[in-house]
């Protein structure tokens, strides 16, 4: 075994860990944000926005370099031409379309709803409602990622058609 290769599964393991490790946390958080108060919830949206979104979960996007790199330096270890591969490198690309289409957008709406009825007294029906569209999407979203990604492991761990 090479240290490129050592390395590589390092960063490999250490992106996927941190990046979805990131979304479980915020998935989970996510829905007990919705009973507080309107500027707690903002509070918290907003730390786990900064923290979790934007350092954390961006690691995430070092996950299908990181796995080819593996197979790079590999030394013919792992095939080129494995379909799980393949398989798993799409699925990456998944949860990252999927991220960047539906996740992070929902996320900065909901903070900016958030951030609107924590400055206003009356709260508003119109925005309560914007508020629950927007979190269930952003909901939706990451628990499609959380699912590309455990099939991807899956598909890695399990190899299959190769």
């Amino acid at each position: 075994m090479t240290v490129l290769f050592s390395l590589a599964c390092f960063v490999l393991v250490l992106s996927a860990v941190i990046g979805y490790g990131a979304l479980f946390v915020a998935t989970a958080i996510g829905p007990a944000t919705s009973r507080l108060e309107p500027g707690d919830a903002s509070a918290v949206a907003q730390v786990t926005y900064r923290v979790g979104a934007r350092r954390l979960e961006t690691t995430s996007a070092l996950v299908g370099p990181a796995g080819l790199a593996v197979v790079a330096t590999s030394q013919g270890r792992l095939s080129w031409s494995a379909p799980w591969l393949w398989i798993a490198l799409a699925l990456w690309a998944a949860t990252v379309a999927v991220r960047l289409a539906v996740v992070q957008p929902a996320r900065r709406s909901a903070l900016v709803i958030l951030g609107g009825l924590a400055g206003s007294r009356s709260g508003g029906a119109l925005r309560h409602e914007q508020l629950a569209t927007v979190s269930r999407r952003l909901l939706l979203g990451a628990r499609v990622c959380i699912v590309l990604f455990v099939a991807a492991v899956a598909v890695v761990t399990f190899h299959p058609g190769g």
